[in-house]
């Protein structure tokens, strides 16, 4: 069966702006709907200098949850995540995800990110950006939502966390336990 195309009107868009922490948010489940089950396949389309970061993105998805990804050379509609580098929407943000196609159940089965290399390298430490960015867009992908404040009973940061400013520390390339033992993992299970 093939995912039913949505308008832009009914398209999630969330997007990762780096700046100061502001008040708390709920720990919301599946943004966008819950994403489908299964492989989560991945592709590029006009990635260029990133590519690297991405695939270190994919590697750690599949270190860190029970999630299983695969690489295509080709993106089709059916691919699960396209990569993408360029502006977003917002020239203030860092990283851009939205759901493409949904199946008539709501499961989103197409993500596009995109990943705005012009915003990160005006970052204090574009590197860790960019490494931070993939996790967070990518975890976008797979339904978790951005926190301010940990969420659950996590003690340590995740790069699920928004508004704040990258720095290399290791939390920044991982997801947190209530992410994964609450969000991706049973749904991926």
């Amino acid at each position: 069966m093939r995912p039913r195309l949505r308008t832009a009107r009914g398209l999630a868009i969330v997007g990762l702006v780096l700046g100061p922490a502001s008040a708390a948010t709920a720990d919301a489940d599946f943004i966008d709907g819950r994403p489908d089950t299964g492989l989560h396949t991945w592709c590029y389309d006009n990635v260029t200098t990133l590519r690297s970061y991405l695939d270190a993105a994919m590697t750690r998805l599949r270190e860190q949850t029970v999630v299983d990804t695969a690489y295509y050379a080709t993106c089709d509609s059916h691919t699960d995540v396209r990569w993408v580098q360029g502006p977003t929407p917002d020239p203030t943000l860092s990283g851009y995800t939205q759901c493409l196609a949904y199946w008539p159940n709501g499961r989103c089965d197409h993500w596009r990110i995109t990943m705005s290399k012009q915003v990160m390298d005006r970052t204090a430490h574009p590197i860790a950006t960019y490494r931070q960015v993939s996790c967070h867009e990518l975890g976008h992908s797979l339904g978790v939502s951005h926190y301010l404040t940990l969420p659950g009973n996590d003690t340590v940061h995740s790069c699920m966390r928004n508004k704040f400013a990258p720095t290399g520390a290791a939390w920044e390339t991982q997801y947190g336990t209530h992410h994964k033992s609450v969000h991706i993992n049973p749904w991926f299970s």
